[in-house]
């Protein structure tokens, strides 16, 4: 393998199954490969962070002996595993320009922003490592166990680093599952020096919202498929840690957001470039979007329908045993949730989409070859398919607010999926018109999403008053308020639709502008 390639995947495992991860990598045959160390990592970059911004990464690493150099760069088509990497003895704690002697840092800054390098984060490690050797593969793994330190803001992991060192990327992938069986862990695609960034950021800690997409014209489909589907994966891992973590709404809702992009991806690749490919993944996804579902719903009838019915009526009786009743019911479908969550199959999913899409050699995703051609063919396949679905939802949603509740539920779903196929491809349409679709779409969304959440809202009390008829003289203390939630859930119907009807109506406007 070239001195100057990484191939690596990681396992955010929680401290609890620490013993457990040892265990299962020395049952899968690898020996511990010297004494556990401490290390101490620098990172640097200029004050506008150069460096961060041209997909480059500098530290010097310390283990109370020698210090290393390291430089590492993004991975050839933008690979979420696969990165660049040059790394040389140094003999102090500031960077070397020359070392190694084929590192690429002097092309990407120049001589007096090398001067200007500073310390911008720490990275405090203890590690064991061990080898993995099967003849003709080799794999290190390192349990690390560390804090990012940046200013007085710190960050907390434990995670398996996978790296291969010869033979098949498979092999790879094999042993990630393989360790899943026996550990709760989850796929992670942060490194160590995106945590010092987000703690930078202050995003640290925080669910993800936003993503960053890097899609050109002269792309072909194979690598505009990666160019969405790697960052929304990157969200999905991220915001499933941090649920699993304790985090809480926040974090379970941005995960749906990411599973809901990566299913629109899969539709938009079947609508524009007739790809029959990942229903494996497409199953598993809705499997992984229904399991979110319910503590979902919960919290939503707790903010939208309990509160504001208690807060109507503070002197109703029974409000604060139904609402202990739905915290209960919440907490119990969180704890279901993430126990599901911990399981194989996550995992399994995870190494399926990284393998579809992560930009390795043997990716089974092969769209390019479909659409060869002019330049930019891929593109164009891209904005017809987006026409296509635009007008198609246009016409099935005329006089929207005359249509049935399924017909309606029907649309809200159409909405929301061609928002976030378009969301990737917005800039580099016509901005303007392209954003006042989204925004259209949105509104579309929210007011229908809206009465959808009302039914539910309403299922959820009605549920739970004939539950509590089945107590002592049906004399539960909850029933009356329950019945009053129940009630107050058919108020917004007529003002939603008025609301869904001209948001369609902005809809047509802006779809009449087109997308150039």
């Amino acid at each position: 393998m070239d001195a100057d390639r990484e191939i690596e995947l990681k396992l955010a495992v929680p401290d609890c199954a620490w013993p457990d991860l040892v265990r299962s990598v020395a049952q899968a045959g690898a020996t511990r490969d010297g004494k556990p160390k401490t290390l101490r990592s620098i990172y640097f970059d200029t004050d506008d962070e150069k460096l961060r911004a041209s997909g480059f990464v500098l530290r010097i690493r310390s283990d109370g002996e020698r210090n290393i150099q390291t430089v590492k760069s993004n991975g050839p088509h933008r690979s979420v595993i696969e990165r660049g990497e040059w790394e040389a003895a140094v003999p102090g704690d500031r960077p070397v320009a020359t070392a190694p002697r084929n590192s690429p840092l002097p092309h990407v800054i120049g001589s007096r922003e090398l001067k200007r390098l500073r310390p911008i984060f720490t990275v405090d490690v203890e590690r064991e490592v061990y080898v993995l050797d099967r003849g003709e593969t080799v794999i290190e793994i390192a349990l690390d166990r560390g804090v990012v330190h940046r200013n007085s803001a710190q960050q907390s992991f434990s995670e398996a680093e996978f790296e291969l060192k010869q033979g098949a990327m498979q092999e790879l992938f094999t042993l990630v599952r393989e360790i899943g069986e026996s550990v709760p862990a989850l796929l992670s695609l942060t490194t160590k020096a995106e945590r010092g960034h987000r703690l930078g950021d202050g995003t640290s800690g925080q669910p993800v919202m936003r993503i960053d997409y890097a899609v050109r014209r002269d792309m072909d489909a194979a690598e505009i498929a990666r160019a969405i589907a790697q960052p929304c994966l990157v969200a999905l891992l991220d915001n499933l840690a941090m649920l699993m973590a304790g985090a809480g709404g926040e974090a379970l809702h941005q995960s749906r957001v990411s599973v809901r992009r990566l299913q629109a991806l899969l539709t938009l690749l079947r609508s524009a470039f007739g790809w029959e490919g990942g229903a494996s993944v497409r199953a598993e996804l809705k499997w992984l979007a229904d399991l979110l579902a319910h503590p979902r719903e919960i919290d939503v009838f707790i903010r939208s329908a309990l509160a504001p019915a208690a807060e109507d009526n503070p002197d109703a009786p029974g409000f604060d045993a139904l609402r202990e009743t739905f915290r209960r019911h919440r907490d119990e479908a969180y704890e279901a949730t993430i126990q599901a969550l911990h399981s194989p199959r996550l995992l399994g999913l995870s190494v399926d989409l990284l393998t579809c899409f992560g930009g390795v050699p043997d990716s089974t995703l092969r769209l390019g070859a479909m659409k060869k051609g002019r330049k930019g063919s891929a593109w164009r396949c891209i904005e017809k398919a987006l026409r296509r679905r635009l007008r198609s939802l246009l016409d099935d949603s005329v006089a929207i607010d005359e249509l049935t509740v399924a017909r309606q539920h029907a649309v809200r779903i159409r909405a929301k999926k061609l928002r976030y196929m378009l969301e990737p491809f917005a800039e580099s349409f016509a901005p303007k018109r392209s954003r006042a679709i989204l925004a259209s779409l949105q509104a579309m969304q929210d007011t229908l999403g809206d009465i959808n959440d009302e039914k539910v809202n309403r299922a959820f009390a009605l549920a739970h008053a004939r539950n509590s008829q089945g107590g002592r003289d049906g004399a539960d203390a909850s029933l009356f308020a329950a019945g009053i939630v129940a009630a107050t859930c058919r108020g917004r119907r007529a003002k939603c639709l008025s609301q869904a009807a001209a948001a369609r109506k902005r809809l047509a406007q802006a779809a009449a502008l087109g997308f150039r």
